[in-house]
């Protein structure tokens, strides 16, 4: 049956070339047209793709870093002093709750934030002195006195507020 058809096709060969013409030009015009249109689009497309994998590892590295440096940071500061770590984990809790209250009370009033940055910028300083100088129990005590500072502060502004609301309410039921 193979040789048959074999033999068939070999002997009809001419009547399957339907076709006589010259297809190169043909081909030819279709791939200037693929390149005119596709390879823009996939390079692009590409660049995209890379742009968006090379903006991921670079942000990843970057949080990495960052979280190293705090662990880094964390940890000294347990080797140095964990009476004081914990405290400034129990202050930066406690400062972070009481600026959420006042920011919801008064969202568009900033005026104590200039004096909270000083504030930080100090306390910076102070961690910086303690590194250079570890035992040195003037510098712990004065980062606490700086969280407390920091605190009666923020304690002030929240009495404030919580005054000017019963005085606001004081003003409604006596109308």
């Amino acid at each position: 049956m193979g040789d048959d058809l074999k033999k068939y096709v070999d002997q009809e060969r001419d009547r399957f070339d339907v076709y006589d013409e010259d297809l190169s030009d043909l081909w030819e015009h279709i791939d200037r047209r693929l390149d005119k249109e596709s390879v823009p689009a996939r390079s692009y497309g590409m660049i995209w793709k890379v742009a968006a994998v090379l903006l991921m590892i670079s942000a990843s590295v970057t949080l990495l870093i960052l979280q190293s440096r705090v662990d880094f940071d964390q940890r000294l500061l347990y080797r140095i002093s964990p009476e004081l770590a914990e405290a400034e984990l129990f202050y930066n809790d406690l400062i972070a709750e009481k600026m959420s209250i006042i920011q919801t009370s008064m969202p568009n009033n900033d005026f104590y934030k200039e004096d909270m940055e000083m504030l930080n910028q100090a306390y910076e300083e102070l961690k910086n002195d303690l590194r250079d100088h570890a035992d040195n129990q003037e510098v712990i005590e004065a980062m606490i006195a700086n969280y407390k500072i920091r605190l009666a502060m923020l304690e002030r502004i929240l009495q404030e507020i919580a005054k000017e609301k019963d005085e606001e309410a004081d003003q409604h039921i006596g109308i």
